[in-house]
């Protein structure tokens, strides 16, 4: 009897070394620790872009849902006292601060490239998210926040269970898309794509579309579409028709479709 108890409380002892260094583990791996403060201030320029002001509300957006701190958005275009570090967000051809704090990016070549740039300004641990334009400085403040440890994808966002440690980098990222044009085709001809979205379901879309990077979006407008006003040697059209047009004119409604019994006055129900 003796023995088993030894044996378990031995086991015991070990089980509970084990589990008290996992949650150091864990703890060092996930806590924030006191020399990297999460930043107080997102810095833009005097009179930044709309973009460059949605970039900002990103940045503070996650980081309200990643680490419960929401940093203040300043106009100020300069560091202020107080605050132990920042993000800097804009175009070194539009804010000086920026261009100062990024000589070291080669900008040239595309108006798409942006930057991630960990330096010490004013005895502040600081950030700067910079862009070529101000779309690319948005693509800048995204890559931060994949960074983070958030994954974008076209139907809506991944959010990591345990973040990351806060946003500071080692040196520099400067990237540029390898493809200049990056185009969506949402079909617009079928009932159940986007011909049949409201204007909250393109904005949706479209914002997690840029977060992707993608730059362009291409609409399929067709002559029989009721967007266009036609005539011909007197001959107006009459009709028009989103959904497919000349290859498919009716939808059959058949009994297995989700919301049948709706359809029984509507369209060709079978």
């Amino acid at each position: 009897m003796n023995s088993v108890f030894s044996y378990l409380g031995s086991n015991v002892l070990r089980l509970s070394l084990l589990t008290l260094c996992t949650w150091s583990l864990r703890a060092s791996l996930f806590s924030q620790p006191s020399d990297f403060p999460l930043p107080g201030v997102i810095v833009l320029s005097e009179t930044p872009e709309p973009l460059e002001l949605f970039a900002a509300e990103e940045l503070q957006k996650y980081m309200e849902l990643l680490f419960h701190h929401t940093p203040r958005i300043l106009y100020t275009g300069r560091l202020e006292t107080g605050t132990a570090a920042a993000l800097i967000l804009g175009q070194p051809s539009k804010f000086p601060l920026v261009r100062d704090l990024t000589q070291g990016i080669d900008w040239k070549g595309s108006d798409q490239v942006y930057a991630l740039v960990p330096t010490n300004s004013s005895g502040k641990r600081t950030l700067v998210l910079a862009g070529a334009s101000a779309p690319a400085t948005l693509w800048a403040a995204y890559e931060l926040i994949e960074k983070w440890g958030v994954r974008f994808d076209l139907d809506g966002d991944l959010l990591p269970e345990r973040p990351p440690l806060p946003p500071w980098i080692q040196r520099a990222v400067r990237s540029s898309p390898a493809i200049p044009m990056r185009v969506l085709t949402g079909h617009n001809l079928h009932v159940e794509g986007p011909a049949s979205w409201g204007i909250d379901d393109y904005r949706k879309f479209l914002d997690q579309a840029a977060k992707l990077r993608y730059n362009g979006y291409m609409f399929m407008l067709r002559d029989i579409g009721p967007w266009f006003d036609l005539e011909f040697r007197g001959v107006r059209k009459e009709k028009a028709d989103i959904y497919g047009g000349g290859w498919l004119k009716e939808y059959l409604i058949t009994p297995e479709l989700v919301g049948y019994e709706h359809f029984k006055k509507e369209g060709r129900v079978l």
